[in-house]
């Protein structure tokens, strides 16, 4: 009886993790997708005349050569939620037996935490590998390493511009969820207004679904985002001199009056897209084949 006993527990872990992993690969895959679409776009020379981006191809294109790239990454990151289950099994199993104390408590929300903030720092760190992938075709490790010290080098842009695109995706967040909270209660106001109990109560619930399917929609809008600011960075280190070839006219104004606000705080500023300081990689070769 002990070992089957056994048997089932290490097959319920083992199923878990299967599911942990599965999650990941499923969300991997809808952001390498997302980004590839994103990146054919952006280094199509005419955009004006309109281009032949479609999801399906870049589904196909995922699937059968970038599938590894996506399992890979996620069985890096989820092995730290498949490690936070048990601790969190423990502090329920400890509680329920009457032996928690304070410094116990504390020791195990402080391993929570780290685990939940390393994990959190690994999924922000493999959207930009997902980026570089989609743009190179390289393997997850080489995409890490890559764009790692591409960020390093472009740090200024990406710390100055990022809480941008995140307020602007903030802003629709809050305008759709108050658009439809004071509809919904116009409405219910107006049409069970005496029929139900607590219009503020039946509000609030929609006021949570509207946030989640808010959230839902502007995932998109921030991947989208976040590809073509590390487009415009490999688009600027690949030519050089000569600047960002497919950069559109709304970002290049964009950039040219965050750089012109930059030059004013700090004096004697590099040009656009580079930093001597962090000049500690190889630059991306300009002959590389974009996919």
């Amino acid at each position: 009886m002990s070992q089957l006993r056994q048997y089932i527990y290490c097959r319920f872990w083992f199923l878990i993790f299967v599911a942990l992993w599965t999650s990941e690969f499923i969300s991997a895959i809808g952001k390498l997708t997302l980004s590839h679409s994103f990146c054919e776009w952006y280094f199509t020379p005419e955009k004006e005349e309109g281009n032949a981006v479609s999801m399906m191809r870049s589904i196909s294109t995922v699937l059968f050569r970038h599938a590894g790239t996506a399992a890979f990454g996620s069985l890096f990151i989820k092995p730290i939620a498949f490690i936070r289950a048990p601790i969190h099994l423990l502090q329920s199993c400890i509680k329920g037996s009457g032996l928690d104390n304070t410094c116990v408590d504390a020791l195990i929300c402080c391993c929570q935490c780290s685990l939940f903030f390393f994990e959190r720092f690994l999924k922000f760190s493999s959207k930009r590998v997902y980026h570089h992938t989609s743009i190179f075709g390289s393997s997850f490790c080489k995409s890490s390493h890559e764009s790692y010290y591409l960020k390093l080098r472009n740090s200024d842009l990406l710390i100055e511009a990022g809480p941008v695109s995140l307020l602007s995706v903030l802003y629709q967040k809050f305008f759709i969820t108050s658009g439809i909270s004071l509809g919904s209660y116009v409405l219910l106001d107006e049409f069970y207004g005496e029929e139900l109990f607590s219009i503020l109560s039946v509000t609030l619930v929609i006021v949570v679904l509207a946030w989640y399917v808010a959230e839902i929609f502007t995932d998109v809008l921030r991947e989208a985002v976040s590809t073509m600011m590390y487009c415009y960075i490999i688009d600027e280190e690949m030519m050089g001199d000569e600047g960002a070839q497919f950069v559109t006219p709304e970002l290049d104004e964009f950039l040219d009056a965050f750089y012109e606000e930059q030059s004013k705080l700090v004096t004697g500023s590099t040009p656009r897209g580079y930093d001597e300081e962090f000049e500690v990689s190889p630059r991306i070769p300009k002959n590389v084949d974009l996919i």
